[in-house]
C-alpha cells in the first residue's frame, strides 16, 4: 500500500491537481520491534523488502526513525541504529485514518 493511495486530491488554481497535506503520526513502540545497525549500502527500500517482503513500506521505517534518517534519500548512514516496526500494516491503517478523518 502506498502512502498516498487514500489521500484526497483537490484541484487548485488553474485546475492543477494536488494532494492534501499529510501528517505522519508517531510510530508506536512495540516490544517486538527490531533494531539493526546499518551497514554500508543499506537503503530503506531494501530494508523494507528484507523485513516486510515489500519495498513500498520504506516510509514506515523512515517515520519510525525521524531524527536518524535523511529526508531526501533512501540511503541510511553507516553504523546507525534504527528501529524497524514489527507491524507496518497497523501503522498504515493509523496513518490513513489519521489523515482522512474530517476531510
Amino acid at each position: 500500500m502506498r502512502r498516498y493511495n487514500n489521500i484526497s486530491i483537490v484541484r487548485g488554481i488553474n485546475n492543477k491537481r494536488r494532494y492534501l497535506s499529510t501528517v505522519l503520526p508517531e510510530v508506536p513502540l512495540s516490544a517486538d520491534d527490531s533494531y539493526i545497525i546499518t551497514q554500508d549500502g543499506d537503503r530503506l527500500d531494501n530494508l523494507s523488502f528484507e523485513f516486510y517482503n515489500d519495498p513500498q513500506f520504506w516510509w514506515v521505517i523512515a517515520a519510525a526513525n525521524p531524527n536518524k534518517l535523511k529526508k531526501d534519500s533512501y540511503y541510511v548512514a553507516l553504523g546507525e541504529q534504527i528501529r524497524i516496526p514489527v507491524d507496518p500494516i497497523q501503522y498504515i491503517n493509523t496513518f490513513t485514518s489519521f489523515n482522512n478523518n474530517g476531510r
